[in-house]
This record gives structure tokens, C-alpha cells and sequence, in this order.
């Protein structure tokens, strides 16, 4: 019987640590492929939700300040994206994001390294 992987962006980092123990190895980039896929997602909707801007307008490689996020703003958003995720991001990782690819380098560190 084949593993099966279902990816709840509430639940990201249990559900791909334990596909993780099951799935073939050739399958284990894809997994990588998906988590990120899924970080991302929860990441534009906390920029589109805190900035009120339609999702289709956030790139990954969009800055910060093109999308008009101040300190502020960055800091609800990683909030969200926290509490998503049941990570930290430290005060030292957050003054050095500056893009939507920051961000998601930086949680999906976090997710991989908790597992």
C-alpha cells in the first residue's frame, strides 16, 4: 500500500515529519516541493489579509516595500504565520527579511529544523 501525504497548512510540520517516516526517498523532494508550496500560500494570504491586496499580486520575489509593508505590518504578518505554524521566528531572523522569499526561507528553516 502506497503512503499517503495530506498537507494542512495548520499542521504542516507534524503531517510532513511524518511522510517524512514513511515515504519512499524518491518521493521526499516532493514533499519538500509541497511544504514550501503550502508556507507560501499561508504567506500571501497573511500579506494579502494585513495589506488588503489581492493575493494574485504577491510574487515570491516581491520586497517588502514594494507591497507596502512597514515594520509594523511584517511583524503581524510573521505573528500569523507563527501561530499558523507553531514556530518562532527570532527577533534577529525578522530584521533580516526584506522579501516574500525571505519569509519563506526563513519559515521553512524553522519548520525543517523543528523536525
Amino acid at each position: 500500500m502506497g503512503s499517503f501525504c495530506f498537507v494542512n497548512v495548520g499542521r504542516v510540520a507534524c503531517i510532513y515529519n511524518e511522510c517524512l517516516k514513511t515515504a519512499p526517498t524518491d518521493n521526499v523532494s516532493n514533499l519538500v516541493t509541497n511544504m514550501d508550496q503550502q508556507i507560501y500560500s499561508l504567506i500571501v494570504k497573511a500579506i494579502s489579509k494585513q495589506k488588503m491586496l489581492d493575493p494574485s499580486s504577491i510574487a515570491e520575489n516581491s520586497t517588502l516595500d514594494a507591497l507596502g509593508i512597514t515594520s509594523l505590518d511584517a511583524i503581524s504578518i510573521v505573528y500569523e504565520i507563527e501561530d499558523a505554524l507553531d514556530i518562532e521566528v527570532p527577533n534577529e531572523a525578522l530584521e533580516n527579511l526584506s522579501s516574500v522569499q525571505d519569509i519563506l526561507l526563513e519559515v521553512t528553516r524553522l519548520v525543517q529544523a523543528r523536525n
